[in-house]
């Protein structure tokens, strides 16, 4: 029981670590340790106050294993993200300052404050996807890009009140009848839609939401974002879920995603949009499809969605999801560009956004071989 005792110790001093250095810690690889609004140190104590094969009072050979293997995992986790370079530290950095304003976020964390973060998700996505890092600018270059960036986004702000005022004026009736004039104006009146893209012609704009609002064209995942801002403003939760391809999504390993042709990367996730009642029981829940800009009840969706799987999520943990998507789609963009070190630098804010992301297989193959 002492070495237990012991072996939580040290995961809390590794946390501790992950925090100094600035590193997103969403989670443990290879267990099922996730990270929760309340922040890692908190979770890592839930963890192994609640789980049966960790409980200090257990003590057992098995349990002691079980923690010393999660010891080792997040300190490999740890390690690889602390050996990337500037601008990838940089940009976890980012991540982490966005994570540590969910931790202060007072009472209730609900989808009401989940849509807040996926909002600032998306302005932390489009700075970081400006073309030069500070590491290549002198202070006076950085201080005038970060200006844009922040006006831009106010500009951005502005653009989705606008468009929440337009859906207050007729938001009436029931649940169904709110979603379908959220729909109307988005989709049929300002005709804010997906439209096919090729990530080499038209670089990241379908991903980020200030082009979205210019050129009217957006995806499914970035449209699902717009759709959960605006209907914030108008006082509607929404509740982003990705829908699994058929057999799930091939991801290539990082060399492969590095270096090979464009073909490689895989196609983006499709997302539904679930509406959420506060204190309903409603037996058949809304959702509405971002890019047909459809209301569908729980039997269309799944019909049009066979593998949509509505899995029990608190706010935060689909808000961990929705920004790693965000990393995994500009990571995708930039493969189908063939910019390798721009694949990196988006690869390693995926891993550490999700750590059940497959690319840390071939990650925590190349660490060992390096050893």
């Amino acid at each position: 029981m002492a070495l237990i005792r012991t072996v939580y110790r040290l995961l809390q001093k590794s946390a501790c670590e992950f925090a100094r250095d600035s590193i997103p810690l969403t989670g443990v690889i290879n267990s099922d340790l996730r990270l929760t609004q309340a922040g890692p140190q908190t979770a890592i104590r839930q963890y192994f106050l609640q789980t049966d094969t960790v409980r200090p009072a257990t003590g057992s050979g098995d349990s002691i294993n079980v923690a010393l293997d999660l010891l080792e995992q997040l300190q490999s986790q740890l390690t690889i993200l602390q050996n990337t370079d500037a601008d990838t530290r940089q940009a976890l950095s980012s991540w982490q300052s966005l994570i540590l304003q969910q931790h202060r976020v007072p009472g209730q964390y609900n989808w009401r404050a989940a849509a807040q973060a996926i909002e600032s998700g998306s302005q932390t996505l489009f700075s970081l996807t400006q073309p030069l890092s500070s590491t290549f600018l002198f202070d006076d270059e950085a201080d005038e890009q970060a200006k844009r960036v922040a006006t831009q986004n106010e500009e951005t702000s502005a653009a989705l009140d606008r468009l929440a005022d337009e859906v207050l004026q007729d938001l009436a009736g029931d649940p169904k009848a709110r979603l379908e004039s959220l729909a109307e104006v988005v989709n049929r009146k300002h005709r804010i839609r997906f439209e096919p893209f090729e990530w080499v012609y038209d670089g990241l704009k379908p991903l980020l939401l200030p082009d979205i609002l210019e050129t009217k064209k957006g995806m499914s995942h970035s449209l699902a974002a717009l759709y959960c801002c605006v209907a914030r403003r108008a006082g509607l939760q929404l509740i982003p879920i990705p829908i699994k391809t058929t057999g799930g999504i091939k991801q290539a390993s990082p060399a492969a995603l590095l270096h090979a042709s464009p073909a490689v990367a895989p196609e983006p996730l499709p997302w539904l949009l679930q509406l959420h009642v506060d204190g309903s029981d409603e037996a058949q829940p809304l959702y509405l499809d971002p890019v047909k800009a459809a209301v569908l009840d729980q039997d269309a969706a799944r019909q049009q969605h066979p593998t949509l799987e509505q899995e029990e999520q608190t706010p935060f943990a689909a808000v961990l999801t929705f920004w790693a998507e965000s990393a995994r789609m500009a990571m995708i963009a930039h493969q189908r560009r063939g910019e390798g070190d721009a694949v990196a630098l988006w690869m390693y804010q995926l891993m550490a956004l999700d750590t059940q992301a497959e690319e840390w297989d071939a990650a925590l193959s190349s660490s060992k071989s390096l050893q």
